[in-house]
C-alpha cells in the first residue's frame, strides 16, 4: 500500500491522518531506476491513490514524467529546476499556499530549491527534506572528497537554520536508510508537532514509522 523508499508516506499518513490534502513533491522520479509501477519509490502516490488527495509531482526525467504522468491524478510536471525557479514553476501550476506535505528530494538541485523556495508565501504541515548526511560520515562506496563532506555538514545546518527561523519544529531527526546513515531531516509546523510532540525522535529508523 506504501510506497517510499524510507516510509516518509507512513509518517505523514500516520501524523496528519488526513484526506482530501494537497502535496508538492519536489524531486518525485526515481533517479533513474526503472519502475514497474507509478507508486515506485514515490513519496506522495499513496495520498492520490487512497486519501484523495490533489498535488503537483516534479521531476526532470523525461523518462519517468512520460510514464507516470498518464498514471497519476496529480499534476506531474518535467522540468529542471537548476534551470528554473520552482517558485515560478509552483506559480503556474496553481498550487495553494497551504501545503499539507512537502518533499523536496533533488539531489545536486537539493540546495537551489531550497534557497529558491519561498517559505513565506507557501506554508506547510509537513516537510521531509533529504540531506545525505551520511556522505559526510562515510564514503559508503562513492567518492566523496573532504571539502564536499564539509560540504553536506554546512548544508545540513543550513536547512535547520532557515525551517527553524520560518517557526518549523523538527519532529524526526536524521532519518536512517538501513546501510547508509542518516538521509532525511523530517519537519512539521508548531500545531502538528504540538499533537505529535510525544512521536518526537532523533537518529530515527524508518522503520519505527510502523509502530507509531
Amino acid at each position: 500500500m506504501y510506497n517510499a523508499q524510507i516510509c516518509q508516506d507512513v509518517f505523514v499518513d500516520k501524523v496528519l491522518n488526513k484526506t482530501n490534502g494537497f502535496f508538492v513533491d519536489i524531486g518525485a522520479g526515481t533517479g533513474g531506476l526503472p519502475a514497474d509501477t507509478p507508486g515506485f519509490y514515490s513519496n506522495t502516490y499513496y495520498f492520490e491513490t487512497f486519501k484523495d488527495w490533489k498535488g503537483i509531482a516534479i521531476d526532470h526525467d523525461i523518462n519517468w514524467w512520460s510514464r507516470v504522468s498518464p498514471l497519476r491524478s496529480a499534476d506531474c510536471i518535467c522540468v529542471d529546476l537548476v534551470e528554473k525557479n520552482i517558485n515560478e514553476v509552483l506559480d503556474k501550476s496553481n498550487c495553494p499556499t497551504e501545503i499539507d506535505y512537502l518533499s523536496i528530494d533533488v539531489d545536486d538541485a537539493q540546495m537551489k530549491v531550497f534557497n529558491d523556495f519561498d517559505f513565506d508565501k507557501y506554508k506547510f504541515k509537513v516537510l521531509t527534506l533529504e540531506h545525505n548526511l551520511f556522505q559526510s560520515e562515510a564514503d559508503c562506496g562513492q567518492n566523496i572528497t573532504v571539502k564536499r563532506k564539509e560540504q553536506i555538514v554546512k548544508e545540513h545546518g543550513h536547512y535547520r537554520e532557515v525551517l527553524f527561523k520560518h517557526g518549523y519544529r523538527l519532529l524526526w531527526d536524521n532519518v536512517h536508510l538501513d546501510d547508509y546513515g542518516p538521509v532525511e531531516d523530517w519537519f512539521v509546523d508548531e500545531e502538528t508537532f504540538e499533537k505529535n510532540k510525544h512521536l518526537q525522535k532523533i537518529s530515527a529508523n524508518c522503520l519505527e514509522t510502523m509502530n507509531i
